[in-house]
């Protein structure tokens, strides 16, 4: 059994939790139990050709979706089964339809 990684920062306002998580989102995701996290807020990178340190933000349009379909996997192994999944998404006028396949 995965254990879960090691929190960025941790609130406790009232008698609810929240964590934060700082690194790779699909490693954290990986590696956390099965159905443990309740929310997940996400502003992927959206293939627009911004210049980020680590991540090809200019790849083939399969490629991205592939990536994607790698991200949902792993957030749909973390959440549990009544958990939300907030997703920001972008596009671009030469491409406005990835938006609505990464939402698919």
């Amino acid at each position: 059994m995965p254990h879960p990684p090691t929190p960025f920062a941790v609130l406790r306002p009232g008698p609810h939790e929240l964590r934060f998580y700082l690194g790779d989102a699909i490693e954290h995701l990986r590696q956390s139990p099965a159905g443990s996290v309740s929310a997940i807020v996400t502003s992927p990178p959206y293939n627009l050709g911004i210049r980020y340190r680590t991540f090809d933000d200019g790849q083939p349009r399969e490629d991205y979706l592939a990536w994607t379909d790698t991200w949902v996997a792993a957030a749909a192994h973390a959440l549990t089964a009544d958990g939300s999944l907030f997703l920001n998404v972008g596009g671009k006028p030469t491409d406005p339809w990835t938006a609505f396949d990464v939402a698919q």
